[in-house]
């Protein structure tokens, strides 16, 4: 029954493979909206980069190629008349999100960050956008950086005397599947199919 006991440490190591077939990996990403196309003030309406895409929604979105953290960086506008505007990040897999870098030029600006699971309303964040009269960058940090979402909307409300707000720097996680998954199930299935095989041809033996 040696050979038995061999084909049945096959099936063992088999099942360890598919356990780690299983396993996610977590994919971090800091969107920069480096490689915007246009120029300077030009409307912004779309923009992917990694597996991130940021959609204005509502409002009058802009680029803004002359000051972000670093350059570029996106604002709601137009400049000196901006009106309450909102982002929409989607990605094809579940992801968080941790932060985002703002300036809310000359006043403060209220915000409202809302996470979905599919139509699942799972968080909101609200709160005041500290206003810099010297166009510096701060960051808003979640306060559920933990929980997986499918989008994420981010609302903005400019207040009084408020000319611009500055959005650079979304950093979200996705969980992306470990790479050579595919390649694991087809050994695993190659694995369990070869000790079907010799357990069947022992026990014709016996």
């Amino acid at each position: 029954m040696k050979t038995l006991d061999i084909a049945t440490k096959v099936c063992l190591s088999s099942a360890v493979l598919m356990f780690t077939c299983s396993i996610n990996i977590a994919s971090g990403a800091v969107i920069t909206f480096d490689f915007l196309s246009g120029a300077n003030t030009d409307p912004y309406t779309a923009y992917t980069e990694g597996a991130f895409t940021i959609t204005a929604v509502s409002g009058s979105w802009f680029q803004a190629k002359l000051f972000g953290n670093p350059l570029p960086s996106i604002y709601d506008g137009p400049v000196f008349s901006p009106g309450p505007g909102t982002l929409q990040v989607t990605a094809a897999v579940p992801f968080t999100f941790s932060s985002v870098d703002y300036s809310s030029n000359n006043g403060d600006s209220a915000y409202l960050i809302q996470g979905f699971q599919g139509t699942v309303n799972v968080f909101n964040e609200i709160g005041t956008l500290n206003g810099t009269f010297s166009f510096a960058f701060s960051t808003l940090f979640s306060t559920h950086p933990s929980v997986q979402v499918t989008s994420l909307l981010i609302q903005l409300t400019p207040g009084d005397g408020v000319s611009s707000i500055n959005l650079d720097n979304i950093s979200a996680s996705s969980s992306v599947p470990e790479p050579g998954g595919r390649f694991l199930v087809g050994l695993v299935a190659g694995a369990v199919a070869a000790y079907k095989y010799v357990r069947g041809y022992m026990m014709a033996k016996s």
